[in-house]
């Protein structure tokens, strides 16, 4: 009887906090292997915004820094400030995740999974423009999604990784990288088939 309990025990599903079901990734009757995510659930309460920041400026974030928010699709600015940056950028391409914290007063009309740009400033910005060449690229590099300009860098084992960037000024048929790819980083211009994250990529 015990090991019949014990076994029913495997059945129930608990969460480690209180929330919303926002995904349900199996159905009854399917094989769950270990790892495996069977539900995803939104925690009720703060909002956090995850963003990328290159390894050339992320020296000069910080816990506590300031952060300026920007959501289009509300058309509001909304102040931050950094909760958490990730210590390893090995498989990200370079890019270090932050995390940057929204007040709860400001939280009201906010749905998770919308879009956001953030700025930070730096210290020292205006020097290493004048200092550094700007970072020009063909704009037929870029790769659109909805309000997300990005491209396809090589990462781990030669293999296509597909990074946000934030575009400046264009001059025909080149953009401006303001962040996200630093000077003389390599990147895909073009490639015979279509590309995707974790394409083996064979340079020529």
């Amino acid at each position: 009887r015990n090991e019949v309990n014990a076994s029913l025990g495997y059945t129930r599903l608990t969460s480690p906090f209180d929330g919303i079901v926002s995904q349900k990734l199996a159905d009854a009757g399917s094989m769950a292997n270990p790892g495996m995510p069977i539900l995803t659930i939104e925690q009720n309460g703060s909002y956090q915004v995850t963003a990328s920041v290159p390894e050339n400026a992320i020296s000069q974030v910080s816990q506590g820094s300031e952060a300026i928010i920007t959501i289009a699709a509300l058309n509001r600015i909304i102040r931050g400030k950094v909760t958490q940056i990730s210590q390893s950028s090995q498989f990200t391409g370079g890019q270090y995740q932050i995390k940057v914290q929204i007040p709860d007063k400001e939280k009201k009309g906010l749905f998770s999974g919308m879009y956001a740009n953030i700025t930070i400033p730096l210290k020292q910005a205006t020097e290493s423009r004048a200092v550094y060449d700007r970072v020009m690229i063909p704009l037929s590099a870029i790769e659109y999604k909805n309000q997300l300009a990005g491209l396809y860098t090589i990462g781990n084992n030669n293999k296509a990784l597909l990074r946000w960037v934030r575009l400046g000024k264009k001059e025909g048929d080149q953009v401006e990288v303001l962040s996200g790819l630093a000077q003389n980083e390599q990147f895909i211009l073009s490639a015979d088939g279509k590309l995707f994250n974790g394409a083996l990529v064979k340079i020529k």
